[in-house]
């Protein structure tokens, strides 16, 4: 038979909510503080101490490298979801007719949306991060963003597949200030360079 997702009902998405509005700022705010701060610091010039300043092409690709061990580990939570919850390819969100009982359509849910998180923020974290590692000129901040990011998906991806959303809290913090990271340095770079 035919899933809700393929079939006949009809959602129309409402209009004139709040979070159109706060998401942008809050991500914005955020980018912005956390790499004016990392500025003021000297993050960029740390980490080139640290490291040797022949190491930034290896930090990032390391960091890029981890992206897709975090969507290989993410793949195979939502795989062992679907066989712990009996969920079907190709369903991705079973209704309470496919699944009945109510705690594990959620359970899975919860899986599902970790992984389709990390989709939904790498799919703009990496060019960012490319961005800001070549026109930005902080290539050791990218690969860091990228390795951090990286990290605290995988704390938030483990925390919501708990299958209580709260849990996901500590990595959606750490994940928003390594995105923000690169972000921010795009958004000073690009606006510096059109007012200087």
């Amino acid at each position: 038979g035919m899933s809700a997702q393929e079939g006949t009902h009809k959602v129309t998405p409402k209009t004139g909510g709040k979070a159109i509005f706060i998401i942008p700022s809050v991500t914005t705010g955020v980018a912005l503080v956390t790499a004016s701060a990392a500025t003021y610091f000297g993050l960029e010039g740390g980490l080139e101490n640290l490291f040797g300043a022949s190491k930034a092409g290896a930090l990032l690709c390391l960091g890029a490298a981890s992206l897709v061990a975090v969507n290989a580990i993410l793949s195979g939570l939502t795989i062992d979801a679907r066989e712990k919850f009996g969920v079907p390819h190709p369903v991705v969100y079973p209704t309470e007719a496919e699944i009945k009982d109510e705690k594990a359509r959620l359970g899975f849910l919860c899986h599902m949306r970790a992984q389709e998180n990390f989709h939904e923020w790498a799919v703009t974290l990496v060019p960012t991060a490319f961005a800001c590692a070549l026109w930005a000129e902080k290539p050791f901040t990218a690969g860091l963003s990228l390795l951090g990011f990286s990290g605290t998906r995988l704390l938030y991806a483990f925390g919501y597949a708990t299958g209580e959303p709260k849990k996901r809290t500590p990595g959606f913090a750490g994940s928003l200030l390594f995105y923000g990271l690169v972000f921010g340095h795009c958004v000073l770079h690009g606006v510096r360079g059109l007012l200087g």
